[in-house]
């Protein structure tokens, strides 16, 4: 597997993702911390490393008080966590989301059944003559 490659493949730290960072060869990528508000409300905090002991908020994942899906707030936007795991048509098992940049982002389980394999898909758009 050349260097590029194994750096593409992310790794958890936990089994519990909402308690977990995403690592890869270069260290860890991402962090996933969850608090338990004293209503009872779970609200898990994604972080993103920038640079050694810095890191930028990516998303809050606000779970719904029976602790199933909620919303998402990535940057200033809200939505419905159930828009991050859309059923892809076009794939079986796979899933999609528009992500804060405007692409399309896919997830699937990959072949050997363990993995989650996300992609980026480009949608190109014709424009016609002016």
């Amino acid at each position: 597997m050349s260097s590029s490659a194994s750096n593409d493949v992310l790794s958890w730290t936990n089994q519990d993702p909402r308690e977990s960072s995403l690592f890869n060869s270069w260290g860890v990528l991402y962090r996933f911390q969850t608090t338990v508000s004293a209503s009872g409300q779970s609200v898990t905090t994604l972080w993103r490393a920038i640079r050694p002991n810095k890191e930028d908020r990516v998303a809050k994942l606000e779970w719904s008080a029976t602790g199933s899906l909620g919303r998402v707030v990535i940057g200033k936007n809200t939505l419905p966590m159930a828009d991050l795991v859309r059923p892809d048509p076009r794939h079986y098992g796979a899933r999609v989301f528009n992500g804060p940049d405007g692409l399309q982002y896919r997830w699937r389980p990959s072949s050997n059944g363990i993995d989650v394999v996300v992609s980026l898909r480009l949608v190109f758009k014709s424009w016609g003559p002016a």
